[in-house]
């Protein structure tokens, strides 16, 4: 689905925690997510899917 859109914050942290810190901006780095952030990398880093599946790539809550 194509279509426009505003980003009206961006946040990240380099532990896993329940909420991340508001940045002014962010580093995306293409199939790895945001540069010093504790879910960037080529697979899954949500703690709850690791368990499931460690070697599944990440993708967005939407899409699984």
């Amino acid at each position: 689905m194509a279509g426009t859109g505003r980003v009206v914050a961006v946040s990240r942290d380099e532990t896993h925690r329940f909420s991340k810190t508001p940045r002014e901006s962010i580093t995306l780095v293409t199939g790895l997510g945001v540069v010093g952030d504790a879910h960037a990398g080529a697979l899954v880093q949500h703690r709850s899917r690791v368990r499931r599946d460690p070697g599944r790539p990440p993708t967005c809550a939407r899409c699984t």
